[in-house]
């Protein structure tokens, strides 16, 4: 059985004797016979570009793209379905009564992004002497949450002895402090020490997410084995019902790994009660991104309008913008584009579009009239967007910033931080 496929005027010939040979070699009973497509130049769902395939076949793929460009495979089980470009669903499938079921990749696609090259090259040159990851290009200030962010890319690109060395950093102190109950929030990258500063749930959180992360790449490996359990039990017995919702959730997604363990699923559930304690949808756009992130609930989404917001950007002071704001607290709607909270709100539209009615494709489009070039192959994002040009010091409209960088790596992978290989860190917890 041949078939003969027509994409923009291409004509490919593709044969089923592999599938027949299957079924010739005795897979009779339920038997599926796939037939692998390999598109050319397929329209894009992101604003990434298609490789020139040059060789498919014969269990190899070759593809031409410019050479600074970061490129994916991706797969789907037909060519109008959603694109995964993670095989995570398929190494690990968990059956209930018997009974088990995946979608199959049955079509393949290559693209390529050279914007993402560029912001890897971004996060890559904030690395400081001791390790960490400053904030901004040449700022001696950096979180926690930060440099965790810059570890999950780091492994991401299989750079584990970056990531390692900020772990160090913080292993250092932990290792140094007794009795630990979490780490200093603010750390100066020019001298690998913290800043006086109390220690976030919320930052911590990330951290421990990162060094899951780590582990499940590197299991064999003990770098980071003694800091994870310290930060991991300092969150469990930091755990209360009446924290903001943000840090809530974050705790209740670095936990979700370790809920058999001894505590861990009594402070999940505080965690949690504490996010539904404190969420408010139509107040704060953080709260959507981790509800569908974290919990697997939507609803936020039907709020979204509120925080929508279009913004002459300061930096040239004709750029025109649209976006969302973070909050619209006390003061009504805010004009202020948050430009990380719009890049995790594409993450999480993104992750969830097959349930929502709402397409925040163009976001990506805004974002990259954004981009801020830091030399060759090397950009970031600025945080806010903002009319007002005297308004932070240095400026956070003209100044790239890690945060959204790294959220806008994340968008481009199909990776959920909160919970990677799935789209929320809720499912199979009851």
């Amino acid at each position: 059985m041949n078939m003969r496929v027509g994409l923009r005027g291409r004509i490919l010939s593709l044969s089923a004797s592999a599938s027949r040979g299957a079924a010739d070699r005795g897979v009779r009973a339920g038997c599926v016979w796939a037939l692998i497509l390999f598109i050319f130049g397929s329209p894009l769902t992101r604003a990434q570009s298609s490789a020139v395939i040059t060789q498919a076949g014969a269990g190899r793929l070759e593809w031409q793209a410019p050479s600074n460009a970061s490129c994916t495979i991706e797969w789907a089980e037909s060519p109008t379905s959603t694109w995964h470009s993670s095989w995570a669903g398929l190494s690990r499938v968990v059956t209930t009564n018997g009974f088990g079921g995946v979608l199959l990749p049955m079509f393949f696609r290559v693209c390529y992004s050279s914007a993402e090259l560029s912001e890897y090259r971004f996060v890559e040159s904030l690395i400081s002497p001791y390790g960490l990851v400053a904030s901004r290009p040449g700022e001696c200030y950096t979180t926690v949450y930060k440099n965790a962010l810059a570890a999950l890319v780091f492994i991401h690109y299989a750079k584990p002895d970056r990531a390692e060395r900020i772990f160090s950093v913080f292993q250092a102190y932990a290792d140094a402090t007794t009795p630990f109950t979490g780490l200093p929030q603010c750390w100066n990258p020019c001298t690998g020490s913290p800043f006086p500063s109390g220690s976030n749930v919320g930052d911590d959180s990330f951290l421990l997410l990162a060094l899951s992360c780590y582990m499940t790449e590197y299991p064999a490996s003990t770098a980071c084995t003694s800091l994870l359990q310290k930060v991991k039990l300092s969150l469990r017995d930091r755990a209360v019902t009446n924290m903001i919702a943000e840090g809530a959730a974050n705790a209740y997604a670095a936990l979700k790994p370790y809920a058999g363990e001894d505590g861990i699923s009594q402070a999940m559930s505080k965690y949690r009660q504490s996010f539904l304690n404190d969420v408010c949808y139509s107040n704060v756009l953080d709260h959507t991104v981790r509800g569908a992130l974290v919990f697997g609930d939507v609803a936020g989404f039907r709020q979204m309008h509120r925080f929508a917001a279009t913004n002459t950007w300061a930096y040239d002071g004709t750029t025109i913008v649209r976006g969302f704001a973070d909050s619209q607290w006390d003061t009504g709607h805010e004009t202020n584009i948050n430009v990380e909270i719009t890049v995790q709100l594409l993450l999480a539209w993104s992750l969830w579009r097959s349930e929502l009615d709402d397409d925040l494709s163009w976001i990506e489009g805004e974002t990259a009239r954004l981009s801020l070039p830091q030399g060759p192959d090397c950009a970031g994002l600025p945080y806010f967007v903002s009319a007002r040009i005297s308004e932070w010091t240095p400026p956070a409209y003209a100044t790239p910033i890690v945060d959204p960088v790294v959220f806008m790596l994340f968008y481009r992978w199909g990776f959920n931080p909160f919970s990677p290989g799935q789209r929320c860190a809720a499912f199979g917890f009851q």
